[in-house]
C-alpha cells in the first residue's frame, strides 16, 4: 500500500477550459484515505465570479496514469452559487480501486458555468 505514498506531486496539474467569467486558481489533489478496498482522492479548486450576477459551476476532472491514460473521470458542482466577484474553495472527494488511485500522476480540470434558468422567459 506504499505505492501512493511514492507518487510524486505532479507539475502538470492544470486547468485546461474555463470561461472567461469564471476565473480559476490552486486546482490541487491528493490521496486523503486509504482503505483496504477502496481510497479516497480529494481536490480543490478556486473559482471566482466575474460575472455581473451569481452562477454555479461545473467541474469535471480527469486523473490520468503517468502514459495520459484516464484512470477517473469525476464531475462536481458547486453547492451553491458564487456571488459576483466573489471567490469560493470547492472541494470534492472521490472513491477509486488502490491500484487506480495508485497510478494517478496528473490531474486535468475543465471548468464551466452553470446558468441560472429563467422560468418566466421560458414560458
Amino acid at each position: 500500500m506504499e505505492l501512493a505514498a511514492a507518487v510524486p506531486k505532479s507539475e502538470g496539474d492544470r486547468v485546461v477550459e474555463s470561461p472567461d467569467d469564471i476565473a480559476t486558481a490552486g486546482f490541487r489533489w491528493k490521496i486523503s484515505a486509504k482503505k483496504a478496498k477502496s481510497w479516497t482522492v480529494s481536490w480543490a479548486i478556486k473559482l471566482t465570479n466575474n460575472r455581473h450576477d451569481a452562477t454555479g459551476g461545473r467541474i469535471q476532472v480527469l486523473f490520468l496514469d503517468e502514459n495520459g491514460f484516464a484512470l477517473e473521470d469525476h464531475t462536481s458542482f458547486t453547492k451553491r452559487a458564487i456571488s459576483p466577484r466573489k471567490t469560493l474553495l470547492h472541494e470534492a472527494t472521490v472513491q477509486m480501486s488502490p491500484d487506480l488511485a495508485g497510478r494517478i500522476r496528473q490531474g486535468i480540470a475543465t471548468v464551466s458555468s452553470v446558468a441560472k434558468v429563467n422560468r418566466k422567459t421560458q414560458r
